[in-house]
């Protein structure tokens, strides 16, 4: 029986720490509402290419535009609308007639996700770039 003890009341112990004084469980915190206005880093392939660059968005009265800027491969492609639902963001912008969409799922300042423009598709990756003061 005293073998058992110690086991028994690090379980106990455990179960303690998981629960509210309620007695409900404990949950993490959602993640703050994403803010989509800033500088992000991307990189990706194009055409067998790998491009990076940047991408900027910015406040309107209306909702939210602003730039995807590759360094290299396609040219640049006006923003036209963002969403956000949770920690994904959605870009649409307008790549010469066709539309381009990428979607960006958020874990702090990183993202990964995907773009498609035409019959064209990739991932893409990359992160926030912290304000300047």
């Amino acid at each position: 029986m005293m073998r058992r003890f110690p086991f028994l009341a690090a379980i106990l112990t455990l179960v303690a720490c998981a629960t509210s004084p309620g007695g409900e469980a404990l949950t993490p915190a959602p993640p703050a509402p994403l803010e989509p206005v800033g500088t992000y880093t991307f990189s990706s392939v194009f055409e067998g290419q790998p491009i990076a660059g940047t991408i900027v968005i910015r406040a309107t009265e209306d909702g939210y535009t602003g730039l995807v800027d590759p360094k290299n491969g396609p040219p640049q492609v006006p923003v036209y609308a963002v969403t956000v639902e949770g920690q994904t963001m959605t870009l649409f912008g307008d790549a010469g007639g066709d539309d381009l969409v990428i979607t960006m799922e958020f874990t702090g300042d990183r993202f990964t996700g995907s773009w498609v423009v035409g019959f064209d598709g990739g991932e893409i990756s990359g992160m926030r770039v912290p304000a300047e003061p």
